[in-house]
């Protein structure tokens, strides 16, 4: 019985390590795709908050 125990509990790890990695993969090439959007919507909540910050500024 501990043998199938010490063998049970690496093809875990490595099943719940295969799956992070995927997922490492995916969301890196999700990111890299999405950098210029996320760009600009960065530079359009700056440009929302600058206003805003006009906007208090004459009231």
């Amino acid at each position: 019985m501990s043998i199938y125990q010490v063998e049970a509990r690496p093809s875990r790890i490595e099943l719940q390590l295969m799956r992070i990695f995927v997922t490492y993969l995916l969301l890196s090439a999700s990111i890299r795709l999405a950098d210029i959007d996320f760009v600009f919507q960065e530079d359009s909540r700056i440009c929302m908050v600058s206003n805003c910050q006009n906007a208090i500024s004459v009231k």
